[in-house]
């Protein structure tokens, strides 16, 4: 089994996406287990490195560029326009309906189920309950680990996902500590698709996080996604020539 021997680093989600891709090529095969990727500033991008790679996922077929993976997780446009989460939440469950009958959504979103996970009576909205229960602790000290709904922002469902194998939701779940004045995230995945999904899914999770640090009065830590499973799930040869584009990017 080819799984990854050292946690991958990067300043933002560029850098990030650059290294984490950079090695799953590098593995037999184009693809390895346990790749562990540590993002300092994950809601930011390098925008010439971000259209390269929208480029690369034209070239090779991909539907979506990494804005409207990243919207998946945290939509931004509706974010901007609106003066709360309670306001982010009721605009976004209005148009869900709507969203859940293209392509691919028929058993939803990630941000959707993060702000109707279903359950009994009624859905739950975990991210609310993450910004509450961060502002009502703004002034303890020691570290903890917010405990809801077994301790996770969850994304997969038992219930109806049980059957599913490599599609939605490769997100498993997200974790969120507080450490002083600062909030971390971590992201678990079944597999990730490193050309179709990584950069847009990092970029998503570090605006995630960096919301929700600000909506409680606290700063935006680390992101760290964990992904069971990685690979390069286009051209290794396309994808080749955009890391050797962007490594001269960042030089």
């Amino acid at each position: 089994m080819s799984t990854f021997e050292r946690m991958i680093r990067g300043s933002d989600s560029s850098e990030a996406w650059l290294n984490a891709t950079t090695a799953v090529l590098s593995m037999p095969q184009h693809h390895g287990y346990h790749l562990v990727v540590s993002i300092d500033n994950a809601a930011t991008s390098e925008p010439r490195a971000q259209r390269l790679v929208d480029q690369l996922a034209k070239r090779v077929g991909v539907k979506y560029d990494v804005e409207s993976i990243a919207n998946t997780i945290f939509p931004q446009g509706l974010v901007r326009g609106s003066d709360s989460f309670a306001d982010v939440t009721k605009r976004f469950l209005s148009i869900y309906p709507m969203l859940r009958k293209f392509p691919g959504n028929a058993r939803g979103t990630y941000f959707g189920r993060m702000v109707a996970l279903p359950a009994t009576p009624e859905p739950i909205n975990q991210i609310q309950i993450i910004i509450d229960r961060l502002k009502g602790r703004l002034k303890k000290k020691t570290p903890y680990q917010i405990d809801m709904i077994g301790g996770d922002i969850k994304a997969y469902d038992a219930a109806s996902d049980k059957n599913v194998q490599m599609a939605f939701p490769c997100l498993s779940f997200c974790a969120v500590q507080r450490d002083e004045d600062k909030v971390h995230l971590s992201a678990h995945y079944r597999n990730h698709y490193m050309i179709e999904r990584a950069y847009g899914n990092y970029l998503g999770l570090g605006r995630l996080l960096k919301y929700v640090a600000d909506q409680a009065g606290l700063v935006a830590g680390t992101l760290t996604v964990i992904s069971g499973h990685a690979e390069i799930d286009r051209s290794p040869k396309l994808v080749h020539k955009t890391l050797h584009a962007l490594s001269k990017l960042r030089a």
